[in-house]
C-alpha cells in the first residue's frame, strides 16, 4: 500500500504549472459520452475524426461553463485537430480486458466507430448530458469536412498555438482556459483539481 507521502508525490508529478494533466480521468464517463454522441448520429456510427472532435468540444464547453471537463482526459494536438489522449488510445485498441469501452464501442474498418451496446447513463450528470446533446445537435447536419475546416479555421486558439507538424503535442489547461476566457481562474482550478485527485487517490473513488 502506498504511503500518504508517496501518493502526494505521485499527484505532484501529475500536475504541472500550466496544468497538463490535472483532472482525474473517468473511463466510464468517457464511454457514456461517446455512446451518447453515437446514439444521436445516424446508424449509431461515425468516423473516428468526428467522434474525437465532438468529445473534445463537449469537454471544452464544460470547461468554459463550469471550469471542469466531462471526461477529465488530457488533450493533445494532432494533425487533424485536438484529441482526448486516453480516449484516443482506447479507440485504437489500447485497452485492458476489464475496460468498459470494450463492451459498448468497437471499430469497424479503419475509421468507423460503432455503438454495439448502450451503456446507459449512470456516471454522467444531467448537465453533462445536456452539453453532449447540444454538441451533437450543433453538428448533426454538418459533414466531417465542415467540422475539420472549422477546427482548422482559427476557432480553437489553443489548438492553433500547439498544432504540430507531425505526431502529437500536449495542449495545456492554461491554453484552453485562456481560449475560453477563463484564464484568470487557472490557479483556483489547479488547486481544486489537486484536492480532488488527492481525495480520490487516498480513498479509491471516482475511477470508474
Amino acid at each position: 500500500m502506498q504511503t500518504l507521502s508517496g501518493i502526494l508525490r505521485w499527484i505532484h508529478r501529475c500536475l504541472s504549472r500550466e496544468g497538463k494533466t490535472v483532472f482525474p480521468y473517468y473511463p466510464r464517463k468517457a464511454v457514456e459520452a461517446a455512446a451518447l454522441l453515437l446514439k444521436e448520429h445516424p446508424r449509431q456510427k461515425m468516423t473516428r475524426l468526428r467522434l474525437l472532435k465532438l468529445l473534445y468540444l463537449a469537454d471544452r464547453k464544460s470547461l468554459a461553463e463550469t471550469c471542469r471537463p466531462i471526461t477529465g482526459d488530457s488533450v493533445v494536438a494532432m494533425k487533424d485537430g485536438p484529441v482526448l489522449s486516453k480516449t484516443y488510445d482506447r479507440i485504437k485498441g489500447n485497452t485492458t480486458a476489464t475496460d468498459p469501452w470494450n463492451d459498448y464501442i468497437c471499430v469497424e474498418g479503419r475509421r468507423e466507430i460503432v455503438l454495439v451496446a448502450d451503456p446507459g447513463i449512470h456516471a454522467l450528470c444531467r448537465y453533462e448530458v445536456g452539453v453532449l446533446s447540444a454538441i451533437a445537435a450543433e453538428w448533426r447536419h454538418k459533414s466531417d469536412h465542415e467540422l475539420y475546416a472549422w477546427v482548422h479555421g482559427g476557432n480553437l486558439p489553443e489548438y492553433d498555438r500547439n498544432a504540430p507538424a507531425r505526431g502529437r503535442k500536449d495542449i495545456s489547461l492554461k491554453d484552453i482556459l485562456v481560449a475560453v476566457n477563463r484564464g484568470k481562474l487557472l490557479n483556483k482550478i489547479l488547486q481544486d483539481a489537486h484536492r480532488q485527485k488527492t481525495t480520490e487517490a487516498l480513498f479509491g473513488v471516482g475511477a470508474s
